[in-house]
């Protein structure tokens, strides 16, 4: 149903609990793993690209940003059960791969690198650890199995990038390491001469990226301190 839906209205008004007391109200409704759940199928639409709308009362409406999906993942939202969690996992595992290969179906490849690179921040914290979705998948690059210029060109090879400079009105391989918060992706890049100073000509609304960012301000932006 979120995929057949234009907007996606959050109500959470702030009310007491009739049983508890306790007060409910946004912040209670975003800690809940399946309420982050149906955040993220509305981020993860093949269609809609408008912002979640919070009502908090009929003076208290705005906007939130896609990329709270990222910053506040389902993995770490409540479950009763570790078997809740696990349903979860499945869901949002084929939400994101069917948007990715949504983004490849239509030729979209900058969309697409966006969701090679951040599938790991949708996806933490959630049981996949054996799960043949991660085995072997381009995501690779960031196991820590290897590193180096192993780890780049594995990079390089499933982003399809054949350069280090920008081409085509996609974001060079920088930004794209920079999402990734791989650490040695990015060091090798700028051993290699990537610009450091490059800044993303275009917002990109999936992200909550402004014209003008760079590769820092990007991985202050999600928290990859160590990239």
């Amino acid at each position: 149903y979120v995929q057949m839906s234009a907007f996606f209205f959050i109500l959470a008004p702030p009310v007491q609990h009739m049983e508890t007391g306790c007060l409910l109200s946004y912040s209670s409704w975003k800690a809940r793993g399946w309420c982050r759940l149906e955040r993220a199928a509305h981020c993860l639409s093949l269609e809609s690209m408008s912002a979640p709308v919070v009502v908090e009362g009929p003076e208290l409406q705005y906007a939130t940003h896609h990329v709270e999906t990222l910053l506040q993942p389902v993995g770490a939202g409540e479950f009763r059960s570790e078997y809740d969690k696990e349903k979860a996992a499945s869901l949002l595992r084929a939400m994101v791969t069917r948007k990715m290969d949504f983004y490849q179906d239509h030729g979209d490849l900058q969309r697409y690198r966006v969701m090679l690179n951040t599938r790991h921040l949708y996806l933490q914290n959630l049981p996949l650890e054996n799960d043949s979705f991660n085995l072997g998948s381009p995501a690779g690059f960031l196991s820590g199995k290897v590193s180096g210029r192993a780890d780049l060109s594995s990079f390089m090879r499933w982003n399809d990038f054949d350069a280090l400079e920008p081409c085509a009105n996609t974001w060079p391989p920088l930004i794209a390491a920079a999402l990734s918060g791989g650490a040695s992706l990015v060091a090798e890049l700028l051993n290699a001469e990537a610009d450091v100073n490059y800044q993303v000509p275009e917002s990109e609304p999936i992200l909550n990226v402004a014209a003008g960012m760079s590769a820092l301000h990007i991985c202050s932006m999600l928290g990859n301190n160590r990239a």
